[in-house]
């Protein structure tokens, strides 16, 4: 099994209300420069992500289910830069959404509850804007960004995470 749905190079449309679910790889990818509207999909028991963005992809992500897959519900990555609105992300194996490299964008009003690692991470030198999220039961943090990374955190609700609810870099990362 490969990608339930792969948005490439310069495509564009809208992905709504689609069941991506127990694909060998990712739920939804969506790569190059790609611009499409995903909305409404359920994208779960994946072998990687739900859904993943990466090199140049901008988009508007929003009232996604990525639960219950093999790494983290929601990747972004490269230079990507989506906005993540309204998504739950739940119970997967990584964290709720992860950045990393020089990824961007906005993650606002999403649930990122019960994963096995943290609600939202950000690595690398990621620097998106993470607002008015709801990170709780986590494994790990609620929110977690390491040394080089540069997220900016409004209003965001944390609670009941088991390693803490906030992990900003120290001395050691």
């Amino acid at each position: 099994g490969e990608t339930g749905m792969t948005f490439l190079n310069s495509s564009s449309g809208q992905a709504t209300g689609n069941q991506c679910r127990k694909n060998g790889t990712d739920g939804i990818a969506v790569t190059g420069s790609a611009t499409p509207i995903l909305k409404n999909n359920i994208c779960e028991g994946n072998a990687r992500f739900g859904i993943s963005f990466s090199t140049q992809s901008a988009v508007n992500a929003s009232f996604n289910q990525c639960c219950q897959n093999s790494y983290s519900g929601i990747l972004v990555t490269s230079f990507a830069a989506p906005d993540l609105e309204n998504n739950v992300c739940e119970g997967n194996e990584g964290s709720g959404i992860i950045y990393l490299d020089n990824a961007a964008g906005q993650a606002t009003g999403n649930q990122c509850k019960n994963n096995k690692a943290n609600g939202i991470e950000v690595n690398g030198s990621a620097s998106p804007v993470l607002k008015n999220n709801i990170c709780q039961s986590n494994l790990g943090y609620g929110i977690r960004f390491q040394r080089g990374s540069h997220p900016k955190l409004e209003n965001n609700d944390l609670k009941d995470n088991h390693s803490g609810d906030l992990k900003k870099p120290g001395l050691f990362g």
